[in-house]
């Protein structure tokens, strides 16, 4: 069973059955209209979501890539990838989209994959600077990164003032009379989010004049067990590092 079915069931064109299922219902009279959806429930009809993308350029999918996500790793243990991907699935949701998610090692290499669904656009979380610009030249739709750093004014980004937030955090733990302080993070020398809060964070610590070296710095991945096993180890050093 196909469209041209539906027309000669219904006595009608098969533009008037597209009408009906792509929802123009403004094109057709109600008669018509419930004629039409009473034959396609009677012989469940069910239209090809491939074929109908096409057809109208719109797949209504848009899709969200999780980058630096090895095959053995779950992003779910990083309760900010956790809460990004569900604030995003509810507003993509709420508007009659569908989101495809997808992990990968190379962020770059997800671009295929994402045009042979013919994606109306896509969400990139946490990308490298050095990959912005192969991501929007390669995809060919609309592409909205978040905590990403890019030298372009074509990027549109979604980010935080990281800078702010590791002078913040610092400030926080002088605050409590802390002098002996540590910093577990990636590494900070690339350009980025991890780099911002490293200079923000250690900003704060030169103006109180609290002593701070490479020997502070704990380098650990954004694996959120692996982040918590490593802050035990500070924890538990001979350094004491939060007395």
């Amino acid at each position: 069973m196909n469209l041209k079915d539906i027309a000669a069931l219904a006595g009608v064109s098969t533009a008037t059955v597209s009408n009906v299922l792509n929802g123009n219902n403004s094109k057709v009279s109600q008669e018509t209209r419930e004629k039409i959806e009473k034959i396609i429930k009677e012989v469940d009809y069910k239209p090809n979501a491939m074929a109908r993308s096409l057809a109208k350029k719109e797949s209504k999918i848009l899709g969200l890539v999780v980058p630096y996500i090895g095959a053995e790793d779950d992003f779910l243990m990083n309760p900010y990838y956790a809460r990004m991907v569900a604030a995003i699935e509810r507003f993509v949701r709420n508007r009659d989209y569908y989101l495809m998610l997808r992990c990968v090692p190379d962020c770059r290499a997800v671009i295929p994959l994402l045009s042979s669904w013919n994606v109306d656009g896509a969400f990139f979380l946490g990308v490298m600077e050095k990959d912005v610009a192969e991501i929007q030249d390669a995809l060919g739709a609309p592409v909205v990164f978040l905590d990403t750093y890019s030298g372009t004014k074509e990027t549109v980004n979604v980010g935080l003032d990281d800078y702010r937030g590791g002078y913040l955090s610092a400030r926080y733990l002088a605050g409590k009379g802390h002098k002996n302080i540590a910093l577990v993070c990636p590494d900070y020398h690339e350009a980025g989010v991890v780099r911002e809060r490293y200079l923000g964070f250690t900003a704060a610590l030169k103006e109180l004049d609290i002593d701070f070296t490479e020997d502070d710095v704990f380098k650990v991945d954004t694996i959120y067990k692996n982040a918590v096993s490593t802050g035990l180890d500070v924890m538990l050093a001979k350094k004491n590092i939060l007395p």
